[in-house]
């Protein structure tokens, strides 16, 4: 059997690709020749120490590290043994190392790539979610500061809203008229004066569908239809 061949099969041996018939020719094959059956136990022991290699966070000094052992070993066997098959199966092995830990490395890689990429994808979409709420809040106040202090036409009231109170100052900043509401879940939409004594106001609440209109002669001091 070819030198090539008995590599090939080895090398499937270890990855349970023979099939029952490749197996028992390699076997007998290994049985017959000393060589390539210390060859052979060799390549196993090279994939018994892959196997045992860390899987979660492993250093990156780990791929040299093993790589110059390997090296190391090659040299030193090469120093005794001169026949060419043999050179051939060291080379085979340390190609096989290479290759194993450049996978292990690669896809430990993309594991994390992948999960720091998730993970930062959901910080930012909680940001982002944490923004939109912060502008429409800041846009629902700016909208209620804007609308809470309204003069009539005439500039003789000044109507207010403070802290679910309505209150309507005259120009001279004497008290007019106050009123307060109960509700907390209670929200200034619009101010506005019908004439320059009756003002309307229009007021959301949390629980209603339809906003609440109560509009107040302030003179009379009293509600109006």
């Amino acid at each position: 059997m070819a030198d090539e061949k008995i590599m090939e099969w080895s090398q499937r041996n270890l990855d349970n690709d023979l099939s029952q018939l490749e197996k028992s020719m390699l076997e007998k094959h290994l049985q017959e020749s000393t060589e390539d059956r210390q060859n052979a136990d060799e390549l196993m022991e090279v994939s018994r120490q892959l196997s045992l290699l860390p899987r979660t966070d492993p250093p990156h000094s780990v791929i040299p590290q093993v790589l110059d052992q390997i090296e190391r070993e090659e040299t030193s066997r090469s120093k005794t043994v001169s026949s060419p098959s043999r050179t051939r199966w060291l080379s085979v092995g340390r190609a096989v190392a290479a290759a194993v830990i450049v996978s292990f490395a690669g896809l430990f890689a993309l594991m994390k790539f992948q999960s720091s990429d998730l993970e930062n994808g959901q910080k930012m979409g909680d940001t982002n979610e944490a923004g939109v709420y912060s502008q429409l809040e800041e846009k629902d106040a700016n909208m209620e500061k804007a609308n809470s202090v309204i003069w009539s036409p005439n500039q003789t009231y000044r109507a207010e809203w403070k802290e679910r109170k309505l209150v309507v100052v005259r120009a001279d900043g004497a008290l007019q008229y106050e009123r307060l509401f109960n509700s907390e879940q209670l929200q200034l939409q619009k101010i506005e004066w019908l004439t320059d004594q009756v003002v309307k106001v229009t007021l959301i609440h949390a629980d209603r569908q339809v906003p609440e209109i109560i509009t107040v002669d302030v003179v009379k001091k009293q509600e109006v239809q």
